[in-house]
């Protein structure tokens, strides 16, 4: 009995009723990025690979507003055993000849490819979210990814780091409580994930995170969960759609603690 050949049509309709959801769904940026649902297996016989996820937007309002948004995973082989992966979101908004930067980030890891199973590097990020107040936030840090097991249909992550984190936070609509907020943070980072392949054409993700501080609220953490889904279109082209819950416990100004996100498009690899 062919299990993927059945079980086909059942995949589409859920997969068309994930993205279709996304697609209606307002995204909110966070202030952690889910890096394991974007980094890949790095191919060393491949000098650079990636995709990009372009996207565009044309409303009218009081002004002719429009939006262009790109997400890029990029990695390049440094040798024969490092990369230089870039993982970066840039959204842009024209109001008339008025041009507005919003949400956002920059990630930029050093991976030193110890073993095909192991990996070490630095790391550095730029993060801004106006939609929840966070106007710049900076990191610096060093991780160890290690994948305990790589197989064709199942790869399984983790990993821990430690990392300085600067915030800036500032929303004026807050008029309940504290608005404004600057904090330098030495934390730790602790993952996992799991890659499924489900068939030959549907991939699965799932990741959870853990940051504490290096201090007494190291018990008072950020927490997010990540689940992402793509459909292979061609060899070049997937539709994918993401979904992810982050919980602050104690959030720099007063913002709610518990968020969501859900985002859909298109991927082109390369």
């Amino acid at each position: 009995m062919n299990f993927t050949r059945i079980s086909s049509s059942r995949y589409r309709k859920t997969l068309g009723l994930f993205l279709l959801l996304a697609v209606f769904t307002t995204n909110a940026n966070a202030q952690m990025l889910l890096t394991e649902g974007l980094t890949n297996v790095i191919d060393t016989s491949q000098r650079l690979q990636g995709s990009i996820s372009p996207e565009i937007g044309f409303r009218t309002e009081k002004k002719e507003v429009f939006t262009l948004k790109n997400t890029a995973n990029i990695n390049i082989m440094v040798g024969q055993q490092r990369a230089l992966t870039i993982l970066n979101k840039l959204e842009l908004n024209t109001y008339g000849r008025e041009i507005q930067v919003s949400d956002g980030y920059v990630h930029i890891e050093y991976r030193n490819l110890l073993r095909p199973y192991i990996e070490v590097y630095p790391y550095t990020e730029a993060q801004w979210a106006g939609s929840r107040g966070m106007q710049i936030r900076g990191v610096l840090g060093a991780q160890t990814r290690l994948r305990l097991i790589q197989k064709k249909h199942l790869v399984w992550t983790t990993g821990a780091g430690f990392f300085y984190e600067f915030e800036k936070w500032k929303d004026k609509t807050i008029t309940d409580g504290k608005n404004e907020a600057e904090t330098h943070n030495a934390k730790v980072q602790i993952f996992a994930s799991f890659k499924i392949a489900v068939s030959e054409v549907i991939e699965l993700i799932t990741s959870g995170y853990y940051q504490g501080q290096l201090n007494n609220k190291f018990l008072v953490p950020r927490l997010a969960v990540g689940v992402d889904l793509k459909y292979k279109l061609t060899s070049h082209f997937a539709l994918w759609g993401s979904y992810a819950f982050f919980y602050d416990q104690d959030p720099p100004i007063k913002i709610s603690k518990p968020y969501t996100t859900l985002t859909s498009g298109l991927q082109i690899h390369f």
